[in-house]
C-alpha cells in the first residue's frame, strides 16, 4: 500500500485533507471537480471524513462511487493500537471481500473507498435479520 509522507490536521485540516485526496486522485484537481468533505460523527478517537468530487453532470451514485473516506487517527491511540497490523488486517480483509479497498497511508491516517451504508441503532440489533446479518459477517472475519 502506497504511503504518503504528510499528516492530516495542524493549522490547516481542510488544506491537509485536500492534499492527501489529491495525493491518490490527481486528477480530481481538474477545473471541473468540486472536492467537498462530510465529517462523520460516530466515531469515538478518530477523525473520518468522506470526500466526494461533485463532478459537474454526476449523479449522486456516481459521486459515491469514487468517494473515499479519511480517517486520521487519533491523538495517543497508537499506544494502543498497531498501526502496521491495522493495515495488514484491513488489506487481507479486502482481499476477501470484507473491507473497502485501502487506497493509501498517511503519517497519522489511512485512505480508503467509501462503502455505501447505515449505522446499526441498538433497535435494529435487536431484530434478528440484522443481528443474524452481523453475525454471518463476524464469523467471515474470524474464519480470515
Amino acid at each position: 500500500v502506497r504511503f504518503i509522507s504528510s499528516s492530516y490536521g495542524g493549522t490547516d485540516p481542510h488544506q491537509s485533507a485536500i492534499q492527501l485526496i489529491l495525493a491518490v486522485r490527481p486528477e480530481w484537481a481538474s477545473d471541473d471537480s468540486k472536492i467537498e468533505f462530510a465529517r462523520f460523527t460516530d466515531g469515538i478517537t478518530n477523525t473520518l471524513l468522506k470526500a466526494v468530487n461533485k463532478k459537474e453532470g454526476w449523479t449522486k451514485e456516481q459521486v459515491d462511487a469514487e468517494a473515499i473516506l479519511l480517517r486520521a487517527y487519533g491523538s495517543g491511540t497508537a499506544v494502543l493500537i498497531d498501526r502496521e497490523r491495522e493495515a495488514q488486517n484491513h488489506e487481507l480483509l479486502w482481499k476477501h471481500g470484507l473491507a473497502p479497498e485501502l487506497l493509501a497511508r498517511f503519517n497519522n491516517g489511512m485512505l480508503y473507498r467509501y462503502i455505501k451504508g447505515s449505522v446499526t441503532s441498538p433497535d435494529d440489533l435487536r431484530k434478528p435479520d440484522i443481528y443474524c446479518a452481523v453475525a454471518g459477517r463476524l464469523a467471515e472475519w474470524h474464519a480470515t
